[in-house]
């Protein structure tokens, strides 16, 4: 019968080794997952934002009268704002509600100049507004975003189709009339756990029927 043998001290070092270069990989590990995380959450953040409010947008606008739309353009050129009127009643006729302007503006202290003015890591970022009866006693404004980029995603100001979706020099906020069909896209930023820029586009078409 043999007899037991003790651990060498190569074998110690082995598995010393071993051992370093397993908790080397959990802690240097931990922090990759964490960012990874940090990383995900930012894009699930803007991606909520973004749905939100574009069913928002599509909401105001599924009932507006096609004749009270304005700009109604189609591509390869696009709105940054839209004013429209909906049906409030019905007296004989239709009955026409105030007028609505749902538009893409800068924030305050962001001008369209490539500088971060307000400080805030984004760039001429702005927001998007709905505002009832615009100019009027009766004017009412909501927020209903920010953080819009002023073009979309992969949009430069030069006069041609960037990003490839038929349209030149969209804003962050557009509106694209075919027909009946209105599509509305957004662009939306905002800064993951590392300071760099997340951008998500949405874009949904509604048919105004009125």
């Amino acid at each position: 019968m043999r007899a037991a043998r003790g651990i060498s001290i190569v074998e110690l070092m082995l598995s010393a080794s071993i051992f370093t270069m397993v908790l080397w990989g959990l802690f240097s590990a931990g922090p990759k997952a964490v960012g990874l995380f940090r990383v995900n959450f930012a894009n699930s953040n803007v991606d909520d934002r973004a749905m939100h409010t574009i069913d928002r947008i599509v909401r105001e606008v599924r009932s507006a009268g096609l004749d009270f739309c304005t700009p109604r353009l189609g591509a390869p050129l696009s709105s940054p704002s839209l004013t429209f009127q909906e049906p409030s009643g019905f007296d004989g006729e239709v009955v026409w509600g105030p007028t609505t302007t749902i538009a893409f503006e800068l924030d305050p202290g962001e001008k369209s100049d490539d500088i971060d003015n307000d400080g805030d890591g984004l760039v001429d970022e702005g927001r998007v507004v709905w505002t009832q009866n615009p100019g009027l006693a009766g004017e009412v404004e909501v927020i209903l975003c920010r953080r819009v980029t002023e073009l979309a995603d992969g949009e430069v100001m030069n006069g041609a189709d960037d990003n490839g979706n038929g349209l030149r020099d969209e804003a962050g906020l557009s509106f694209e009339f075919d027909g009946s069909n209105l599509t509305v896209r957004l662009s939306l930023a905002d800064l993951d756990s590392t300071g760099h820029q997340v951008t998500r586009v949405i874009e949904e078409t509604v048919a105004i029927r009125n």
